[in-house]
């Protein structure tokens, strides 16, 4: 199941991606929140109104609608930097002995197609893609054997920094 969000005459809800079209989920199941971030703190009772809709007629081509962010002001976004081999490979430098761990701004979380500003002073933009693990639900030092319990799902990241 493919959740995302996106906005369709200025009005930002989630929906189900089915090839290239979105059952809207504001449509199938209104009880549901019309915001990612509002939508998991619903919990497994919304996931199952959400696979309910699985079946329902499409309301919109991706082509009619803005693909969004899943999560537009995410609370938190942690990232792990040089979390493999051959990353820290090319990047010539040394293999971490513990993780790298990282934030970056809520505000960097942008749709798909959004365009990407950064500053004209600099002259090294550097991305990569990257998978992005969304948590679901508060957790604090989850034990690996328990970790598939606090993941809503994955999405690509484009990670963008200035190195200069």
């Amino acid at each position: 199941m493919q959740i995302v969000s996106f906005t369709e005459n200025g009005n930002s809800r989630i929906g189900l991606l089915q090839g290239d079209e979105i059952i809207d989920l504001s449509q199938t199941a209104p009880d549901l929140a019309t915001d990612m971030l509002s939508f998991l703190q619903q919990g497994e009772a919304a996931m199952a109104m959400a696979r309910a809709s699985m079946g329902d007629s499409p309301h919109f081509s991706t082509g009619e609608v803005k693909l969004e962010a899943i999560i537009k002001r995410p609370p938190k976004i942690i990232a792990i930097g040089l979390n493999y081999r051959a990353h820290a490979l090319e990047s010539n430098m040394a293999i971490p002995k513990v993780p790298l761990v990282f934030t970056k701004q809520s505000t960097s979380s942008h749709g798909p197609y959004d365009p990407i500003h950064w500053s004209e002073d600099s002259k090294a933009l550097d991305y990569e893609g990257e998978l992005a693990v969304i948590i679901g639900k508060n957790c604090r030092r989850v034990p690996r054997a328990k970790a598939s319990n606090v993941i809503a799902g994955f999405c690509i990241l484009n990670d963008v920094s200035v190195r200069d």
